[in-house]
């Protein structure tokens, strides 16, 4: 290659370093102007007092489905909670508790109260988020679309369990159609991606959060337009917990100080970073729209 090649090449590095590093700016100050901390910090509140009336219909709703048990709850609940000693014991620990009462609470009204306490956590999420978008809607629009994506996100789970019950099932699916199509290349990825259940969990993962992006925001947004904070927060989710998970093993020597209120203040910890970071997401598609406006 030239001399000139390679020096265009050296400068369209450094002008996509540059506009890489002006996107990340932006997002930053998007995130500051809106204090986005403070909705991070009642996100979190709201989201702990709503764990257990989650939890409720959750278990509620698994405890109707055939061979599935509170192992499977607890097992996606690690793939998505840090792997902390601490935050996994309180983990089981409530959902002992409140498989005792899911029984009695999952058939009368008092599922609909559990439905209001969980749908706050997400009620402050959907304030953050419209607050970043400058966008917003009636009380009652807000409020309705947060009961429904409660009640998406309660179902996701038991969605979960029936999937890695039937995935035996699914795969001889799989292998038949693919065959039938004459793909076996198709085939192939597709049973890899069914064998590495971390795969299965991101890519739920991402759907929540997507969805969240583009229906939470006041009004319905471009579900392609919200790729990019989605794939930026489902992967520094992970990695931010890969992290913690490392920091809190390694560094973590307060157990003795905050005794049983050790998982609690672990657990808040994790979750306003956590929430920090979908909002960094909802910034980034909010800075790359208006990029995009601009050269329209």
């Amino acid at each position: 290659m030239s001399g000139a090649g390679l020096s265009k090449r050296a400068r369209r590095v450094k002008n996509g370093l540059r506009a890489l590093a002006d996107v990340v700016k932006e997002t930053v100050a998007v995130y500051a102007e809106h204090e986005m901390p403070v909705y991070a910090g009642y996100t979190t509140l709201y989201i702990l007092m709503a764990m257990v009336p989650l939890l409720t219909l959750v278990i509620g709703l698994v405890n109707m489905l055939p061979d599935v048990s509170l192992q499977h709850v607890e097992t996606v609940l690690r793939k998505v909670l840090p792997d902390i000693p601490q935050v996994q014991s309180m983990t089981h620990t409530v959902i002992a508790n409140v498989n005792r009462q899911a029984g009695s609470l999952a058939v009368s009204v008092s599922v609909l109260v559990s439905l209001w306490s969980a749908s706050n956590g997400v009620n402050a999420i959907q304030l953050g988020l419209c607050k970043i978008s400058g966008t917003g809607g009636s009380q009652f629009r807000q409020r309705a679309a947060a009961l429904l994506y409660t009640l998406l996100f309660v179902a996701l789970i038991p969605a979960l369990l029936i999937f890695r019950v039937l995935r035996a099932s699914i795969v001889d699916l799989i292998a038949l159609v693919t065959g039938y199509l004459k793909m076996p290349d198709v085939a192939h990825l597709l049973m890899d991606f069914m064998e590495y259940s971390g795969l299965i969990t991101l890519a739920a993962m991402g759907l929540v959060i997507v969805l969240a992006y583009t229906y939470l925001q006041g009004e319905r947004k471009k579900l392609r337009d919200q790729i990019p904070g989605t794939v930026f927060a489902a992967v520094l989710w992970l990695l931010f917990s890969r992290l913690f998970e490392i920091f809190i093993s390694r560094f973590w020597h307060a157990s003795s100080l905050y005794g049983s209120l050790a998982s609690i203040l672990l657990a808040a910890m994790w979750l306003k970073s956590i929430t920090a970071i979908l909002f960094y997401g909802a910034a980034l598609n909010e800075v790359l729209g208006r990029r995009r406006a601009g050269r329209a």
